[in-house]
């Protein structure tokens, strides 16, 4: 019995230790809001300008299958567009991307199998779309490839 009380003392020491010693970074979940039109959530980014999260599937229920992301959302420029933004959203046949989008994550239209146009606005600065592909502006990355019918 003695033998048994010295390991879980030395059991609940260290736990213990482990427990008080290691502080866990703890990170909140972004602000996601929406904007006014309820088209699309959003957060806010720490250089004030804003990624878009969610495309709403409303939209979609009603039939829209052109999508034009607005530059901005209550004056505040959209510069990301986030992974799986238009993932669930299947019926979108074209999509318009703004010159102030900056950063297109991997994969924000991974799932769009209808999607026919990528129309990226002409004074875009870091994409073009061409010959069914949306491309970086040198070419060397590969954002999204029309699916062949």
């Amino acid at each position: 019995m003695n033998e048994f009380k010295k390991v879980l003392a030395v059991l609940m020491a260290v736990l213990f230790v482990m427990l008080c010693g290691c502080q866990a970074k703890v990170t909140r979940p972004p602000r996601i809001k929406v904007d006014q039109s309820g088209s699309f959530a959003y957060e806010a980014l720490t250089n004030g300008t804003l990624k878009i999260y969610v495309y709403n599937e409303r939209d979609v229920k009603y039939g829209v299958k052109r999508v034009n992301i607005p530059s901005e959302i209550d004056g505040q420029k959209i510069t990301r567009i986030r992974k799986g933004t238009f993932d669930i959203f299947c019926v979108v046949t074209s999509i318009r991307i703004p010159d102030s989008i900056t950063e297109i994550e991997d994969d924000a239209f991974k799932l769009c199998n209808k999607l026919e146009l990528i129309e990226v606005d002409k004074n875009n600065k870091n994409y073009v779309w061409e010959d069914g592909a949306l491309f970086d502006k040198e070419k060397k990355i590969i954002k999204f490839i029309r699916k062949k019918r």
